[in-house]
């Protein structure tokens, strides 16, 4: 997936793998990109249910991995997780992060910010990583009352 996606990026971004066992939740890939930084936890499951009505389990998303990047989020960096099923890419923001794992396979689809069938597009995926989801900067944004 890693190998996919930087090759299909090329000299769009900056981006570094993390392989940390020691520093709990760190997100797979750190990005650069026109003028941010950014972190992108990647996820993939082999193939889909083959009910409609089974929900999607994944458990090596793990809770401390959905609250740094939430964290990290809050504080100004833009995070994301990026989840492959068979040719399926899909992109979450950390708002939608409560729907991976916990839905079917249409509901998750929906929930995406992004899907793409087969490799995402570059610039697609650019223009997403780097833009801030406004949503998540309310925790940051001072209280109007006293």
């Amino acid at each position: 997936m890693w190998d996919t996606l930087r090759k299909a990026m090329g000299n769009l971004w900056d981006a570094q793998r993390h392989e940390d066992e020691y520093a709990v939740g760190v997100p797979d890939v750190s990005f650069g990109a026109r003028g941010v930084q950014g972190w992108i936890e990647l996820k993939q499951i082999p193939r889909w249910p083959s009910k409609t009505t089974t929900l999607i389990k994944l458990g090596h998303f793990k809770k401390e991995q959905r609250a740094w990047l939430k964290i990290r989020q809050i504080h100004g960096d833009l995070c994301w997780m990026l989840l492959k099923v068979d040719k399926i890419w899909m992109i979450f923001s950390p708002d939608k992060f409560q729907y991976v794992g916990t839905t079917t396979k249409d509901d998750l689809i929906r929930s995406a910010n992004k899907v793409w069938i087969k490799t995402p597009e570059p610039y697609e995926f650019i223009d997403l990583v780097t833009k801030q989801e406004p949503t998540l900067n309310m925790a940051l944004q001072p209280s109007s009352q006293p």
